[in-house]
């Protein structure tokens, strides 16, 4: 992609729920405009819910999902997204979602990423053992504005509904399984069309994808110029000894391996509290 896009270029988008809603008007800002292949079939690379497991990494993942779009609408290139979602490394019972958002170039076999990671996300699931337990619960994940899952355990599919946005259905679901067995597993349905905290953070990814598609390599003019390493070693303001602090981001180009630090801006020195000598 050019710096002046003067024309706008057709691209896949490898989604059958519905993530146009989140991804085409950003896109058609760097002059890309969504086209979305017919019955995608998004279940082949993973599902949520644990039928089918990723295929590789996040990204891999992702990368591999644009080519099937490719491969579908024959155009040249293709956006896709992918989802991660588990329990904080460092913040207990606290989930944590990371959602990426690629083009990949079918041309040049090159990709350009956007990223977005935090806390936000309603990425929960809970037994229940009465329909009035199930129904506190589904309202702490944000039922019915967003979709549940109701199954018989949280790796069984012998009784497994997805998709539950009507309190009757829920209640039809709950009341099934707790007259064949005690207790009812209930998760958020993280599936991008009934989840709106989900799609927000697909958004978001597509912001920074946009950012990098702004970003060009000073070296070979690739677009998707990005942080992808820091430097830590801030100074202590008060003792100069380095801290954990950030002192350089890394930008990295995917295309030509150029490198360059840049010092983080308006950061010259840390906190003494970050000290381990000030604060030990």
């Amino acid at each position: 992609m050019s710096k002046e896009e003067a024309t706008f270029e057709d691209v896949a988008l490898a989604t059958r729920h519905g993530k146009e809603a989140a991804i085409a008007a950003h896109l058609r800002q760097v002059g890309l405009l969504i086209t979305v292949p017919p019955d995608f079939p998004s279940d082949d690379f993973g599902t949520f819910s644990g039928e089918r497991e990723r295929p590789g990494s996040q990204f891999e993942t992702a990368v591999a999902k644009a080519r099937k779009a490719i491969e579908l609408t024959g155009l040249q290139k293709a956006v896709a997204s992918e989802g991660a979602y588990g329990p904080h490394p460092v913040i207990p019972f606290v989930p944590l979602g990371r959602e990426l958002v690629v083009l990949l170039d079918a041309a040049t076999e090159t990709v350009v990423e956007g990223w977005w990671s935090g806390t936000k996300t309603n990425f929960r699931s809970g037994w229940v053992s009465s329909l009035e337990e199930a129904e506190e619960f589904a309202q702490r994940l944000g039922f019915p504005k967003h979709g549940l899952i109701v199954r018989s355990g949280p790796e069984e599919f012998e009784f497994l509904k997805k998709g539950i946005v009507t309190h009757q259905i829920f209640q039809e679901s709950v009341e099934f399984l707790l007259g064949r067995q005690q207790r009812a597993f209930i998760e958020a349905d993280m599936r991008a069309m009934v989840n709106p905290t989900r799609m927000s953070a697909i958004e978001q990814a597509t912001r920074d994808l946009v950012t990098s598609l702004r970003s060009f390599c000073p070296a070979c003019q690739s677009p998707g110029f990005r942080v992808r390493e820091v430097v830590r070693g801030l100074p202590c303001s008060l003792c100069d000894y380095p801290t954990e602090g950030i002192k350089e981001e890394v930008f990295v180009c995917r295309v030509c391996q150029h490198r360059e630090c840049r010092k983080m801006a308006n950061r010259e020195s840390a906190d003494p509290c970050y000290c381990p000598v000030c604060n030990p």
